[in-house]
């Protein structure tokens, strides 16, 4: 049964390979399964990869090499075919963008694709790093499918004049074996998944399949859409229709960004000499939004942080960022100075109207305070700027009270109140006794003023010369 299932799981995923080299894995995996070897091939899985590591520091160049089949983890299929993890690579991956000491990578490619499953967070992982560090796909032998997959993440690729690379799209193959004499297998699927076991002869079957490998495909054109920063439309009508292109067909195609060699991209990307002057494709230009006549180019992550941004600065073009980092301080401080005096501008207003709103109150609150006989003194505290509505109404019966001690002060030096026991009137009434009056006016006073009533000395004084008259 272990030699059934590792050849029915070479037979059965997903893949994104050229036909020719699946049917050609298909056969050794069954000649070695005919031959009685693969049990010997299927212990080894969980073992480590006892190939050279598959990263080379040069010149402070980190070349991940990419080879032979590509699957999501090392097991007997790279024993029989050879070829490289997702798993691996991503740790590769990993150790190089963290390393200080590595200013670039270069996936260094030579595969005819592989498993889709974990291709695409493989993917994704490299086009997201390829904001921190320069990261180049150079292509020497071939890059079809999952490897064309992976490099179009980069930021860059490159390729040999006599390279191939291409085959855009998925394919699920399935083998058919005929049973032992003698053997039968039978299965019963749950009620509820009448799907679960298709049969891929069938057309039911197939066409399921067929759902899922156009699924896949879609994902797969989504990805190299983004990567390469052209439209959908063009990659369906120019990337071959899952067919190859060779070196220059495939930059004029807007599949790679140009031609090159491995060893002049290592002294480029080093520092040892100057990039080559080579017109961009359409492909490149979008893929650095940034790229114009007159400006240098940055490849940076769609939506990067200013951090990301600026580390990406920092590693493609250092000298810039030096420049940038050395003006800093002298645009730090003429920021910092608008935003004192628009500070000061805004807390000028703010008070303002702080003051306007309580000025206003402090007048109404004096105003508010009424009594008949002092308008005038009532305007002079509501228009001094300090009086409050408490201080005026204490004023104001402060004033209350002297004006009605001088008005008895003054009725007391008349000449009437220096006659003693004056006539009769002809009414036969008393003359009115000043000092009298001026009691029971100010007893007047107090008695309304416990019923609530405000009224003045003078007034008192009438109320009473009225009623006795």
């Amino acid at each position: 049964m272990k030699k059934l299932m590792a050849l029915q799981f070479l037979a059965s995923q997903a893949w994104a390979l050229p036909s020719t080299m699946l049917a050609d894995m298909e056969a050794i995996a069954r000649r070695e399964f005919d031959a009685g070897r693969l049990d010997a091939l299927t212990e080894k899985d969980g073992e480590s990869l006892k190939s050279a590591p598959i990263v080379e520091v040069r010149d402070s160049v980190a070349l991940i090499k990419v080879r032979g089949v590509v699957s999501r983890y090392a097991s007997w299929m790279h024993d029989i075919c050879g070829g490289t993890s997702t798993e691996a690579l991503a740790k590769a991956l990993s150790a190089s963008i963290e390393d200080s000491k590595v200013r670039a990578v270069v996936l260094w490619i030579d595969s005819p694709g592989g498993q889709v499953n974990g291709l695409n967070e493989m993917a994704e992982m490299i086009y997201q790093a390829r904001g921190r560090k320069k990261i180049v796909a150079y292509v020497g032998g071939m890059a079809c499918s999952a490897a064309y997959w992976m490099a179009s993440a980069c930021s860059e690729v490159v390729i040999d004049a006599t390279a191939e690379l291409g085959s855009v799209g998925t394919v699920a193959g399935f083998v058919v074996r005929p049973a032992a004499e003698g053997e039968q297998r039978i299965e019963i699927v749950s009620s509820n998944a009448p799907n679960k076991r298709l049969d891929p002869t069938s057309e039911a079957g197939q066409a399921a399949v067929q759902v899922t490998v156009d699924d896949l495909e879609a994902v797969f054109i989504d990805a190299v859409t983004r990567n390469m920063g052209v439209t959908r439309d063009k990659v369906l009508a120019d990337f071959g229709r899952g067919g190859t292109f060779i070196g220059a067909k495939a930059v004029k195609q807007g599949m790679a960004h140009r031609l090159g060699s491995l060893e002049g991209l290592i002294a480029e990307l080093s520092g040892r000499a100057q990039p080559r002057n080579v017109p961009p494709t359409k492909a490149l230009a979008a893929a650095k939004t940034n790229q114009g006549a007159n400006t240098m180019p940055l490849t940076i992550t769609e939506g990067a942080t200013a951090a990301a941004v600026a580390e990406a600065l920092k590693a493609q073009h250092p000298e810039a960022f030096a420049a940038i980092a050395a003006t800093g301080a002298t645009d730090k401080d003429a920021a910092i100075e608008v935003a004192r005096k628009e500070a000061h501008a805004a807390g000028k207003l703010e008070g303002y109207a702080e003051g306007h709103s309580a000025e206003t109150a402090r007048v109404a609150s004096v105003f508010a305070v009424t009594l008949p006989g002092h308008e005038k003194l009532i305007q002079a505290l509501a228009l001094d700027g300090k009086t409050t509505g408490g201080e005026a109404a204490a004023q104001i019966i402060a004033a209350e009270k002297k004006g009605g001690a001088d008005y008895l002060e003054g009725a007391g030096k008349t000449e009437a109140n220096n006659v003693k026991g004056g006539p009769e009137s002809q009414t036969g009434k008393s003359a009115v006794d000043p000092r009298t009056l001026a009691a029971e006016a100010r007893a007047l006073v107090d008695a309304e003023a416990t019923k609530g009533n405000k009224i003045t000395i003078s007034a008192a004084v009438r109320m009473i010369q009225g009623s006795k008259s």
